[in-house]
């Protein structure tokens, strides 16, 4: 029977591992090259010279708006016709100067908004989505991205989609005497919808040089988006569309006249508890009174064990002293 040492199993060990390391890296190295021709096939013609565009118009005919704003974004930070793989043939594949691989962005990025555009409904729906993200933590990023897709659809719903939010001042994420700051103000939803507002209607004929260019920091700029969308007469289809809806806006916005025999309604704030004072009369139950079991007495409140005590030594005290007699005789 043959023993294997210590020594010999640990080499046996380091043998095996280096035996197998070769065949996980093949096997990681076939999932990386499938990865590459999934993400190659997921988006053809975008990232080579013939410009086919099929991808786009897919996701449109699947009513893909998040895909569609994915490729909107990627075109936005100029992601494709990059060299994306750092090898011989992919750099071969890829041979765009810096000029072609802007255009095809810019190409990307046109195709895509307006496949947004085209999309029915798709700026309440956005509007219904930061309803439903505005009363949950964590929920910040997608918020965000779908007043972004608002801005990018920039048409007169998704001004009033904005235009919804303005006056909402709730985040669950806004916790703590120092609240997170956008744009040099609380992080509540009314200011990054204000800011998305501001950004769209700089692109819009028919509004005032200065909304257009007002600067997005700074004081009195949100005051000032809030006064435009209230009072201003370029603001005011803006505000009639919102107000036949049929919107529950969000609590404390503020009363406009185009709410009068409307179908929105401003959804009512919540009532902070009523203090009671010492005038009023207390509703609160009498605390209920002891019985004579469990009333304690007030002479029975020390301890009344000492003369126990006292017996005890006294018997003890018996034995030890007779003890002590007989010794001593």
């Amino acid at each position: 029977m043959s023993h294997v040492l210590p020594t010999q199993g640990l080499c046996l060990c380091l043998l095996f591992a280096w035996l197998a390391l070769p065949l996980s890296a093949q096997q990681f190295n076939l999932k990386s090259i499938e990865w590459r021709n999934l993400e190659e096939q997921r988006a053809t013609g975008l990232f080579n010279q013939q410009h086919d565009f099929s991808p786009i118009d897919e996701a449109f005919a699947l009513k893909e708006s998040d895909q569609l704003l994915s490729y909107y974004f990627l075109a936005k930070n100029r992601q494709f016709g990059h060299i994306r793989w750092n090898t011989p043939e992919e750099v071969e594949k890829t041979q765009y100067r810096a000029e072609q691989r802007k255009a095809l962005n810019e190409e990307v990025l046109k195709r895509a908004q307006e496949r947004l555009r085209q999309l029915p409904g798709l700026p309440r729906y956005m509007g219904n989505r930061i309803e439903t993200l505005a009363a949950m933590k964590e929920q910040d990023a997608k918020r965000r991205v779908a007043m972004e897709c608002l801005f990018v659809i920039g048409d007169d719903e998704s001004i009033v989609e904005l235009g919804r939010f303005i006056f909402d001042g709730r985040n669950p994420d806004v916790t703590g005497p120092v609240p997170p700051l956008t744009l040099g103000v609380p992080k509540t939803i009314k200011f990054e919808a204000a800011g998305y507002l501001i950004g769209l209607l700089r692109n819009k004929p028919g509004i005032a040089a200065e909304i257009k260019a007002m600067p997005l920091s700074g004081k009195g700029w949100f005051e000032k988006t809030q006064n435009w969308w209230l009072n201003s007469d370029e603001a005011a289809p803006y505000r009639r569309k919102l107000a036949d809806a049929g919107y529950v806006l969000p609590p404390g916005y503020p009363p406009m006249k185009e709410l009068e025999g409307a179908k929105s309604t401003i959804a009512p704030s919540p009532v902070p508890p009523v203090k009671q004072t010492g005038s009023a009369p207390s509703t609160a139950k009498p605390p209920p009174i002891p019985s004579p079991q469990s009333a304690p007495d007030k002479e029975s409140t020390g301890w009344h064990g000492w003369p126990l005590i006292v017996l005890i030594l006294v018997l003890l005290a018996v034995p030890v002293s007779l003890a002590l007699r007989k010794k001593r005789s």
